[in-house]
């Protein structure tokens, strides 16, 4: 039960941060490749592409090369 409490926590600390809910807003509408998210959150593609990364790591975006 523990276990799953500090799973929720993780992936609402990820959450927690406004790139992250920028680019699932944009990802909600449809699928992006990053070059496309860099300019509708502000960002550079390196830190969108980790941005990315963790959220793929909790369940909340599934990638694709």
């Amino acid at each position: 039960m523990e276990e799953k409490f500090e799973m929720t926590a993780e992936i609402l600390k990820a959450l927690a941060q406004p790139t992250r809910l920028k680019i699932l807003e944009a990802l909600r509408e449809r699928e992006l490749c990053v070059c496309e998210i860099v300019p509708l959150v502000n960002g550079e593609q390196s830190n969108i592409s980790k941005h990315i990364s963790l959220l793929e790591k909790y369940g909340l975006v599934f990638t694709r090369r």
